[in-house]
């Protein structure tokens, strides 16, 4: 009787270590995605971000999964298409004008002045880029997918000092990048390229007098605090900017899981 018991209860103790280790292969996601992000954990756009990381995961059933490390945690913003392409950052954020050697066609779009209209801009490069072999051959080359578009709202002037006119300006140290540098030394400012990560502490020390910036960056960023004059300038918006994942991991996936990420990257578009 005794034997019997014994015997029982190591059958039961079997089924029960059989049904842990199936219910552990089946606790985690099959890809989990590394996401290196340039902005801070708050603001419109990271809400944003965080609905479609939780909408891949919903509607994928929980196979695919999203891990957002903000502000330039896992690599630097003018790393992150390298970061990316490498491996190093299973996806990321990505923004043309830090690697205009690598991705040149990607800032076509993100000359001044030349977009306004917030989603048209945002429709329109989002169908170039998955219609336009210049565009993605580019980043082919760089083992990169692109998932999505962002773009950064308009692009104004945050000043230490009041802006009235263009002479204002005249050779004061701003922070640009991208064609926005050429601009400024257009009007005889003195352009200074400091990654989004370090403008914070560059104008708190006086490093620079002023910088191009995004509207919706100046809170999120918390610019308010060191600086004291926005003029609003429109000088266009960046759309050569979005959500990028490894060309490997993305081709190593089935297709009904990349079906679901890019309906999730088509509606993060509206």
């Amino acid at each position: 009787m005794k034997i019997k018991n014994l015997t029982a209860k190591r059958f039961m103790m079997i089924v029960t270590l059989l049904s842990l280790c199936a219910f552990g292969t089946n606790a985690y996601a099959e890809y989990h995605i590394r996401f290196s992000e340039i902005g801070p954990p708050r603001g419109a756009r990271a809400d944003e971000m965080r609905w479609w990381a939780s909408e891949i995961e919903k509607r994928t059933n929980g196979e695919v999964t999203v891990e957002f490390f903000w502000s330039q945690a896992l690599a630097k913003g003018k790393d992150t298409l390298r970061a990316v392409g490498t491996g190093l950052a299973d996806a990321g954020t990505i923004m043309g004008i830090y690697n205009p050697a690598e991705v040149p066609v990607w800032n076509y779009g993100s000359l001044p002045f030349i977009s306004r209209d917030i989603w048209v801009t945002l429709r329109t490069w989002q169908e170039l880029q998955q219609t336009m072999p210049e565009l993605q051959d580019k980043m082919k080359r760089n083992n990169v997918h692109i998932l999505t578009n962002y773009t950064t709202g308009q692009s104004d002037l945050l000043t230490k000092f009041p802006l009235n006119t263009v002479a204002d300006l005249q050779g004061k140290k701003i922070r640009a990048t991208g064609s926005y540098m050429a601009l400024m030394s257009n009007i005889d400012a003195v352009p200074v390229n400091i990654g989004y990560g370090d403008v914070y502490q560059a104008l708190d020390r006086g490093t620079v007098d002023g910088t191009v910036v995004l509207t919706y960056a100046i809170k999120d960023y918390k610019f308010h605090e060191v600086v004291g004059y926005v003029t609003e300038v429109n000088m266009g918006l960046i759309p050569g900017f979005g959500g990028g994942i490894n060309l490997d991991l993305w081709e190593s996936m089935p297709e009904n899981i990349r079906q679901v990420i890019t309906h999730v990257s088509d509606e993060f578009i509206d």
